[in-house]
């Protein structure tokens, strides 16, 4: 799959119907990818429970946002 075909930015809810975000990423991350480097995962969640911010930190997410979203966070979470 050639760079091009991957997003830069995912936004990802931790609740969703079918599996919830961190089953999503851990889905992800099972793929054959080529490495996603330039791929930023931004959950975005109404849950700031610290054991959700800690798993979140244990898989790699380094961007999470507590619903309501504030724009100003969320434009520097995209343009850092």
């Amino acid at each position: 799959m050639p760079k091009g075909d991957l997003p830069d930015i995912i936004l990802l809810d931790l609740e969703m119907p079918v599996m919830n975000g961190f089953e999503f990423i851990k889905q992800l991350m099972t793929l054959d990818l080529p490495p996603a480097g330039n791929t930023r995962i931004i959950v975005v969640s109404s849950s700031a429970l610290p054991k959700d911010l800690e798993q979140a930190k244990s898989i790699g997410i380094t961007h999470y946002l507590t619903k309501p979203i504030v724009e100003s966070q969320l434009k520097t979470m995209i343009y850092s």
